[in-house]
């Protein structure tokens, strides 16, 4: 996510908008992204977001410890239903709701639990990019070409992991008539992000699928707000009709060099939860910001494997940043996918998106989405 100058500006600005907060009972301004986004040298963002000139270290399989010094943390969230994760992570319950044509509004249900799971899922990951301008506009476009890939394509259960969604995108994605008849969402508004979020993840699950339980996730290192929407699902085994428990987690790790010693802190603790006692396996996918070397392993570190399979791990064909528009930032695979679990069968992530463009010629986003599908298969 290093792309539009809007972008960089803002986030570091915000990591350090977020120091001075702890640094005092000082609270977080409530102003607009554009009066938050500070003018500063061409050259000075560049330096600021652009990896030191030392060779880069080969990866080996394994990640090099982060740096001893750690950021600061956010203040926790005021949530009664809160536990802590391993990594002291703040996880609470999150409501899924789906739209109630009799009612009009959004409103909370689990759903088809009475129906027989589904054998597979498919799984979109997508960064629709918070910065860029006409938001409403790029989303609803970005809605139709997910509409188009549904209806053409079997299965017919999804999870749709969105990042970077304002709350303009969120209310067009609500008041859209596909998604209110076909998908439960969550979280339905921006007051459940961790707080001092200007955008957030929302997850997007089919109503025929059944949600056994969801939770959102809120990491104590970050300085930008991040965390990762967790929704489990039903699934039945290829070769059985029992029902088992599949763990689907949206995430947008920390981001620019800053962020280096976070994300593998982020990724583990979504690692440990994919991993816990009565699920039969887990999956993430979201916007990983790997931009460093370092990046390419903190899968490997988590316990986790890279559905991108491929005997060159970062080959061109698998970059999801940097084209739309063109960079003076080298282009990237930021975007990824990882699972855990023996009996957990993933295809090799796509990538869509590539290319798409509002009706007035408009980048939907400045990343491309990724899509696979998963099974259960027991003996």
């Amino acid at each position: 996510m290093r792309l539009s100058l809007r972008k960089l500006q803002f986030n570091i600005h915000r990591t350090r908008a977020a120091s001075k907060v702890f640094s005092g009972p000082q609270s977080y301004p409530d102003e607009s992204i554009e009066s938050r986004v500070r003018s500063r040298p061409h050259e000075e963002l560049i330096a600021m977001s652009t990896p030191e000139e030392t060779p880069a270290p080969e990866i080996s399989g394994q990640l090099s410890s982060p740096p001893s010094s750690s950021p600061p943390l956010l203040p926790a969230p005021d949530q009664k239903d809160t536990n802590l994760t391993m990594s002291s992570d703040l996880l609470h319950p999150l409501k899924p709701k789906c739209y109630s044509s009799t009612k009009r509004r959004w409103i909370e249900s689990l759903n088809a639990s009475d129906k027989v799971p589904p054998k597979k899922l498919r799984i979109i990951s997508w960064n629709v990019d918070f910065a860029s301008p006409t938001p409403k506009k790029r989303m609803q476009s970005i809605i139709s070409y997910l509409e188009s890939i549904a209806s053409a394509s079997s299965p017919e259960s999804w999870c749709i992991l969105l990042q970077e969604m304002m709350e303009d995108s969120l209310a067009t994605l609500l008041s859209d008539d596909w998604v209110r008849t076909h998908f439960i969402v969550l979280p339905t508004s921006r007051d459940e992000w961790p707080q001092h979020s200007w955008y957030g993840n929302v997850t997007l699950v089919s109503r025929n699928l059944h949600i056994v339980s969801a939770s959102i996730l809120t990491f104590e290192n970050s300085f930008m707000g991040r965390g990762a929407v967790i929704v489990d699902v039903l699934l039945r085994a290829t070769r059985s009709r029992r029902r088992q428990v599949i763990r689907v987690a949206n995430t947008h790790l920390e981001s620019l060099p800053q962020g280096t010693s976070a994300r593998p802190m982020q990724l583990l603790s979504i690692s440990a939860l994919l991993k816990e006692p009565g699920l039969r396996g887990g999956i993430v996918g979201g916007d990983m910001n790997a931009i460093r070397p370092s990046d390419r392993a903190i899968h490997v570190a988590a316990g986790l494997r890279d559905a991108y399979y491929s005997i060159v791990p970062d080959d061109e064909s698998s970059y999801t940043w940097g084209y739309q528009p063109p960079s003076r930032f080298p282009p990237g695979r930021l975007d990824k996918v990882f699972y855990t679990g023996r009996e957990l069968l993933v295809d090799c992530v796509q990538r869509i998106g590539v290319g798409l463009k509002t009706e007035h010629g408009q980048w939907v986003s400045d990343h491309y989405g990724l899509v696979t599908t998963l099974m259960l298969e027991t003996k």
